[in-house]
């Protein structure tokens, strides 16, 4: 069940994507002046880069330095409100995240990525106490900023 787990939230982000394209490619047919601010989201920015990565799993990396950065935070006394949301966002950064690397078939990350996204999810809450999530957050920012740093231009 967890080796699956990944295997569907790439699928839920591949299907997101799919609906990206087909938002943009209505938007401008219907609104032709607003074709201008489509374009600039077309698919041929995240065209292969050099390294064999496209400019979409760059940014991805960049997402995940924020998330390290909004994870550190988390270890300052902050509304609940703001657990929350760092928690969902976290899920939805892993899952795209999973999608990658299975994408460039690194499948220990995808399954690592694919794992942290379940333990992120708000939904069904894992009562770890306050002293394991600082720590579970302390490691995951840390292992962010590594995986940036090893994969940046």
């Amino acid at each position: 069940m967890v080796i699956v787990y990944p295997i569907i939230m790439a699928e839920v982000a591949a299907t997101l994507t799919n609906m990206k394209t087909y938002v943009f490619s209505t938007t401008s047919q219907v609104f032709p002046q607003r074709a201008s601010l489509t374009s600039k989201f077309s698919l041929n920015d995240f065209k292969r880069a050099g390294n064999g990565r496209t400019n979409m799993d760059t940014l991805l990396y960049k997402i995940g330095l924020g998330l390290a950065l909004a994870l550190i935070i988390c270890l300052f006394p902050m509304p609940y409100g703001y657990y929350t949301l760092v928690r969902f966002a976290a899920m939805i950064i892993f899952a795209c995240m999973a999608f990658s690397f299975y994408k460039e078939e690194q499948i220990p990350l995808s399954i690592i990525a694919g794992a942290l996204a379940l333990l992120f999810q708000p939904f069904v809450k894992l009562p770890l106490g306050r002293t394991v999530w600082n720590a579970v957050d302390v490691i995951v920012a840390i292992a962010l900023v590594i995986l940036w740093y090893r994969n940046r231009n």
